[in-house]
């Protein structure tokens, strides 16, 4: 398509949000850069007629078309929350693990990974709200996305909407198993990061360092217990070297490879993931229905976990139909 097929299309695009309203189903900043402008419906115009391009997919209906077109246009210049903004963590090799701490840390060892992009949010309420309303529904096939029952969930069914509790519209989302937090990056043209990205992106360019800004930690640096004692809205700590926010605490965040304690004694050196031999057989067998019951990969710590747990070597594994009170997400993409 040329740009003159685009001027077109747009043009088309405008005199329709003129004579109705249009609301925003999906993730409106298609190419990842943080804001909504005349690119994302470049983008989107781009991909017209094609089957299965998540990002440019902003309505979910499985090819791009002029909806997808409406609905940027209609959001451009308008804030997106706990969507799009993403940094790029250059390729490269660090040290990942610990020798000092518990067993399934052991040993540090190189890593090498090829560039991404990492959200710097936790996914907000306001944002998976807009993925359910979106989606329609909160599981798939008997599994959980989102425990809507417990009472630790911030997001309610009201009226056949998704509403977010007043006050928590920023706050990182939880109750959340790895499911939805799937579900939710497939929508949103991402995925979750491997464990080896999560640590690299934690880390910020620091080496054997055991938080994401030193050796040390307190109240002013991040949320753990038994400080705030609930979540906080995202970006409320100082940010890491690679501009990263709430790498520690705040909440738990899922990764894409399955819980293996002995990982690092036999782990890959470049790009690893474990239960799988690559990040595209994940995305695959997820997309199929394809996926075992094994346990995933949870990082981070959160607000309700001790300075110990929330450094950026801790390693936790969880069923990934469990929705965690203090367990959330962000996503990553393929540079």
């Amino acid at each position: 398509m040329n740009r003159k097929q685009i001027v077109f299309i747009f043009a088309i695009v405008v005199l329709v949000c003129l004579t109705r309203g249009i609301s925003v189903g999906g993730n409106v900043d298609v190419n990842g850069d943080g804001v909504v402008n005349t690119a994302d419906l470049e983008f989107v115009g781009t991909h017209l007629g094609r089957l299965g391009e998540h990002a440019a997919d902003v309505n979910d209906d499985n090819v791009v078309n002029i909806a997808d077109l409406m609905l940027v246009k209609n959001a451009i210049g308008a804030p997106v929350s706990g969507v799009g903004e993403m940094v790029l963590i250059p390729a490269g090799a660090f040290q990942m693990g610990s020798t000092r701490e518990y067993s399934n840390e052991w040993p540090v060892h190189t890593v090498y990974l090829d560039a991404f992009y990492m959200d710097k949010y936790e996914v907000t309420n306001a944002a998976y709200a807009a993925f359910l309303n979106a989606k329609g529904k909160h599981g798939e096939a008997g599994v959980i996305w989102y425990d809507l029952a417990d009472g630790d969930a911030r997001i309610s069914l009201i009226g056949g909407t998704y509403r977010v509790d007043a006050g928590y519209e920023d706050h990182p989302v939880v109750e959340v198993s790895w499911y939805g937090a799937m579900a939710y990056a497939q929508w949103a043209g991402k995925r979750l990061p491997t464990e080896a990205e999560w640590e690299k992106a934690a880390r910020g360019g620091l080496a054997g360092k055991r938080y994401p800004w030193g050796d040390t930690i307190d109240a002013t640096k991040a949320n753990f217990w038994p400080h705030v004692k609930d979540t906080t809205p995202v970006g409320s700590y100082p940010a890491n070297g690679y501009g990263l926010y709430d790498m520690s605490g705040n909440v738990w965040e899922w990764c894409l490879d399955a819980y293996d304690g002995g990982f690092y004694r036999n782990s890959p050196r470049r790009n690893p993931i474990a239960g799988a031999n690559n990040i595209a057989e994940v995305l695959n067998e997820f997309t199929n229905n394809n996926l075992t019951n094994a346990s995933r990969v949870l990082r981070g710590g959160s607000w309700s976990f001790t300075a110990q747990d929330v450094r950026v070597a801790y390693r936790f594994g969880s069923s990934p139909s469990t929705a965690h009170y203090s367990g959330g997400f962000r996503c990553a993409r393929a540079r």
